[in-house]
Parts: C-alpha cells; sequence; structure tokens
C-alpha cells in the first residue's frame, strides 16, 4: 500500500551528482538509466551536474530532463 500512496503523492527529485557526462562508466550510466525510467512517475525532476565545459551542450539540449552545470 505504501508504493500507491507515494505514487498518488506529487513528489520532485533533485539529483546532485559528482560525474556525469562526458564521463561515462557505471555510476553515469545509472544516473540517466534512473532519471528516464523514473520520470513518468514523478511531478519533476532537475539534475544538478558539474559543467565541463562545451562539450556538454549538446547532449544537455537534448536530454529530457533539464541539467544544471555547476563549477
Amino acid at each position: 500500500m505504501v508504493g500507491k500512496e507515494i505514487v498518488a503523492q506529487r513528489i520532485s527529485v533533485i539529483r546532485v551528482v559528482f560525474e556525469f557526462y562526458p564521463i561515462k562508466g557505471g555510476s553515469v550510466t545509472h544516473i540517466l538509466e534512473l532519471s528516464k525510467h523514473v520520470d513518468p512517475y514523478i511531478e519533476s525532476q532537475v539534475i544538478i551536474a558539474p559543467d565541463f565545459g562545451k562539450e556538454c551542450k549538446d547532449f544537455d539540449a537534448s536530454y529530457p530532463i533539464p541539467i544544471i552545470r555547476v563549477k
């Protein structure tokens, strides 16, 4: 019953990550897949990730979840 109660609520998620695209690897892949799969079930989400410069811009623009890059 707890699961149905959670789904009925309006949940927002902020993901603060240390490693993110363009870095590749297990934790980055996990964040990418989890954020895409959970998106239909939550109100909103945003990913806060390190700014790796210009090579992130095209990816960030095409990704279905907002990404905020910080230095």
